[in-house]
């Protein structure tokens, strides 16, 4: 008496699971696609990352920082806090307004991810109380006097 319920229930798990890898995927290449087109915008968000490690193996060489800094066309300041776990990050010029719009931009599909993921929380909460009050329904109607009433 349970197998259609049993079956629908199942469908909508997998068909649930493939939705949302299909747009987890279209997520990924769009974040990637933002990545690239705001990589260089994003360079003091680059250095900041490199400069709180406080890893001498991982550490960015010297020369290496002042072309990225070079490349980005506008003078970077990275000051640490004094617990090191954080930063701030100074530009110089409209430098903080093309480093807030691409930040801004690259969040975007982590916004967009975490809805997604919320989104289909409730979607499968909301397939098992419904198979759950399949099943409730389907021992009741098979044992009315279990009930109580």
């Amino acid at each position: 008496m349970l197998g259609p319920a049993i079956a629908t229930f199942c469908d909508s798990l997998t068909a649930l699971r493939e939705f949302v890898g299909l747009i987890r995927s279209v997520l990924d290449t769009q974040q990637k696609e933002v990545m690239e087109r705001n990589s260089k915008d994003l360079i003091p968000w680059f250095l900041a990352s490199a400069a709180l490690k406080n890893d001498p193996n991982t550490a960015l060489p010297e020369e290496e920082v002042e072309r990225l800094k070079k490349e980005f066309g506008a003078d970077i300041t990275i000051v640490p806090s004094e617990d090191g776990k954080s930063c701030r990050i100074e530009l110089s010029g409209d430098a903080g307004k093309r480093f807030h719009t691409a930040f801004k931009a690259v969040k975007s599909p982590n916004v967009h991810r975490s809805l997604l993921y919320r989104s289909a929380l409730i979607s499968l909460v909301s397939s098992a109380e419904w198979f759950l009050s399949q099943v409730l329904r389907t021992h009741f109607t098979l044992h009315p006097d279990s009930s109580g009433i």
